[in-house]
């Protein structure tokens, strides 16, 4: 995520695709500094770096993107993105499932909504 500045990154868990978010990162750091705070101690979290995302997720609720099949056109995606409630920081995101069983999904968010309207000519 920080190495490409990205703000949500999808994994897969159980089969089911969820985001690791930004947001996500952040409420844990605050719940590690809290647990600090009711220790006695200042509020300063000092956080295991080496948490994977699976225990994050167990601990801060996952985000759950919409899923558009390969197929989905950019007008389905722009429809999504225009009409789905912004929950989190980030605004919902729109997940194009891969082509190939190892690729990535496509992720798709509110701040890529001026492309996709260059796309379709808006």
């Amino acid at each position: 995520m920080r190495e490409h500045d990205f703000s949500q990154l999808p994994y897969r868990e159980r089969g089911k695709w969820l985001l690791v978010s930004r947001d996500q990162v952040a409420r844990w750091v605050e719940l590690e500094a809290d647990a600090e705070v009711h220790q006695g101690r200042p509020a300063v979290a000092l956080v295991d770096m080496s948490i994977t995302v699976r225990d994050l997720g167990q601990l801060v609720e996952p985000a759950a993107p919409v899923i558009l099949n390969r197929r989905a056109t950019v007008l389905d995606a722009i429809r999504e993105l225009e009409h789905r409630p912004i929950t989190g920081a980030f605004g919902p995101t729109v997940l194009v499932k891969p082509t190939s069983e190892g690729d990535p999904p496509n992720v798709l968010t509110p701040a890529d909504l001026p492309r996709l309207y260059d796309l379709v000519g808006r």
